[in-house]
């Protein structure tokens, strides 16, 4: 639900402002805004040093990267991940100022990193070409020196092997035939080869790739000379040193940074600090004797604000000026613990603007109760819960424990319509005897149950968010939308009934009055837009059957689910044992990632598309307090 925010105006005398926007700082209840040009003073914005402000702006930056520097180092230790690229934004001399000492460990990390890629893309080249020529790996580098021959070994950046007609072509107009080439593709969007020539011929080589336009990948300066046997050797043994090597780089990098990232977390913090304070004063208005401040802040805030500024001493005023006056307030959302994973969700598609539906807690309800429709299998769905059960207690990012609250109470749902539906791994907890409490969605009466289950819930979900987009525009005073949202709402019940009728829902005498509403209402929603109605009428009574039509996907996902467990089951008794039991956990297990997968993003998009469409409004700014939150004890 919406938090209501009040706007106010602080008055102060000028030589207390410092000490008002530290206190506003700690207390981190408040978003300023431009307090305006106060009579007969100074307009907010002036009394700003840029300098200042862009050193300080730098700084903030600069350390920032030291201090995710320093974490990324302490992951890659964690992870061992030692070919993870060890960067920072920071220019060269930035850095030096700052920490002369890491330039060097950073440099060292990315020549080893730099050489096990060369290393590696040369082993694999080699171990490629040799095979292909096995004649040129006996030739030892005294057998190359007696023939006045060299070896050089390329890899070449380019993805396809033709390269090398060109390398040829260039070779013969310039040395002509005296040269041996053999080269193929490794693999890895580069292709390997191996040139064998005079040695004095080999001189200009790489000048006349250049002309070529032919990126390569230079041969690390100590394999140049050796067979290409024993380089092959020589390269396997470097690639099982470097990572040791890599691992100490990485080790010593990050016992550097954790040395100093709490001082860094310190002066990146004050720095922050500082400019959260001059953007404060940039927002003042000014007198010669007195200043404001102008901010919005929760109205539950309100009389805590008025006591903590009344300690800094008299003369300090806090008022409540009109909402008509400070502009559009920013957002707060503040729902019980079960909904925030659902705002979260809600936030992904965008913040409702302030004074409309927050449709959080809707959300909560409709959600899980649709993934269970679609998914609807006892061991399915308990599987579900117990992975929602997991993130939700081990995860250590909130986004995760969010999603895990979402899978825990989904799965919780399909387990219960797993007991409605006689589920369990698909058809074998039918063909077990276990009772389908509704009905058997295998069954061959099953999906016109289905599709009407899934209109029934789509009509009531999309005239629920008509409803609320019709309160919402009266509260809001938009006739225009309040006649829009009406006519839709009729127009849909009208068309509801009339394919109840037809199902045999509703007796038949219901059908006439029906058409006459959506025949009237049509008729009134072309009049209302006059010309444009001829075109928009039809649109509008097409977008709210389009609205309803979706929600047939619930059927659609949920029967593809069914038929895909009853394949992996009939698989399992079909074929021998081994084979039937491997194949079935496989395709299960293939079926249970879809079910965690693809009936939630369906359920999203019905509540995205289909549900908010009624009444969701976005374009709210969040609300962004200034200062920050200190931990609890702390003044």
């Amino acid at each position: 639900m919406h938090v209501p925010m009040t706007p106010v105006q602080i008055l102060a005398p000028k030589a207390q402002l410092p000490a008002v926007i530290d206190r506003l700082h700690r207390l981190g209840i408040i978003q300023l805004t431009s307090a305006g040009q106060m009579p007969g003073g100074t307009p907010p914005g002036t009394g700003a040093d840029p300098q200042q402000l862009a050193e300080l702006r730098t700084s903030a930056t600069d350390l920032a990267a030291l201090v995710g520097l320093a974490e990324s180092a302490a992951a890659v230790t964690a992870d061992q991940d030692w070919l993870r690229p060890a960067s920072t934004t920071l220019p060269a001399d930035r850095l030096a100022r700052l920490s002369p000492g890491l330039g060097p460990l950073l440099d060292r990390i990315g020549s080893l990193q730099a050489e096990h890629e060369t290393v590696r893309r040369y082993r694999d080249a080699l171990t490629t070409l040799l095979p292909m020529e096995p004649e040129l790996g006996l030739l030892s580098e005294r057998d190359l020196t007696k023939l006045g021959l060299a070896t050089v070994v390329l890899v070449l950046d380019s993805p396809h092997a033709d390269v090398l007609d060109s390398v040829r072509d260039a070779l013969r107009a310039a040395v002509g035939n005296r040269f041996h080439l053999v080269g193929a593709a490794t693999g890895d969007q580069s292709v390997g080869c191996v040139l064998v020539a005079p040695r004095a011929l080999l001189a200009g080589l790489r000048t006349l790739l250049d002309s070529e336009h032919v990126r390569h990948v230079p041969l690390p300066a100590g394999y140049e000379q050796m067979s290409l046997r024993r380089a092959v050797t020589q390269l396997s043994q470097r690639l099982t040193v470097l990572p040791d090597e890599l691992a100490a780089a990485w080790r010593a990098l990050a016992g550097y940074t954790a040395q100093r990232a709490t001082t860094w977390r310190r002066r990146r913090s004050a720095a922050q600090d500082e400019l959260d304070r001059l953007g404060a004063r940039a927002l003042a208005g000014w007198t010669e004797r007195s200043a404001s401040l102008a901010g919005w802040l929760p109205r539950r805030d309100v009389t805590r604000l008025r006591t903590e500024l009344a300690r800094l001493g008299p003369g300090i005023a806090v008022t409540e000026r009109a909402p008509a006056v400070a502009g559009e307030p920013p957002v707060l959302l503040d729902n019980p613990a079960p909904v925030r994973p659902y705002q979260r969700l809600v936030s992904f598609f965008g913040l409702p603007r302030s004074g409309t539906v927050d449709p959080s807690a809707l959300t909560a309800l409709v959600l899980p109760f649709l993934f269970g429709v679609m998914v609807g299998d006892l061991v399915y769905g308990a599987i579900l819960a117990g992975l929602g059960a997991v993130l939700r207690r081990r995860a250590a990012r909130p986004l995760l424990r969010d999603a895990g609250s979402v899978l825990l109470i989904s799965g919780a749902w399909s387990m219960l319509f797993g007991l409605l539906y006689g589920e369990a791994l698909g058809s074998l907890g039918h063909h077990l005897g276990l009772p389908a409490l509704w009905f058997y969605r295998g069954g061959p009466e099953a999906l016109e149950t289905l599709l009407l289950l899934a209109a029934g819930i789509g009509v009531t979900h999309v005239l629920l968010g008509l409803v609320l987009g019709l309160r919402q525009a009266q509260r809001l005073r938009h006739p225009r939308t309040v006649l829009e949202r009406a006519g839709a709402f009729v127009l849909l019940c009208g068309l509801a009934a009339i394919a109840a009728t037809a199902v045999d829902l509703l007796p038949g005498q219901v059908r006439t009055p029906a058409m006459a509403v959506v025949a009237v209402t049509f008729v009134v929603a072309i009049a209302a837009r006059g010309t444009m109605g001829l075109l928009t009428g039809p649109l509008e009574l097409l977008g709210a059957l389009g609205h309803v039509l979706s929600y047939l996907r619930l059927a659609a996902v949920g029967l593809a689910s069914v038929y895909l467990a009853g394949v992996a089951n009939h698989l399992a008794v079909s074929v021998p044992i081994l084979l039937g039991v491997f194949v079935a956990v496989l395709l299960h297990l293939l079926n249970l990632a879809l079910a965690a997968f693809s009936p939630m993003v369906q359920a999203l998009r019905l509540h995205y598309v289909e549900f908010f469409s009624g009444f969701f409004e976005e374009g709210g700014q969040a609300f962004r307090p200034f200062g920050r939150q200190l931990e609890p004890g702390h003044d």
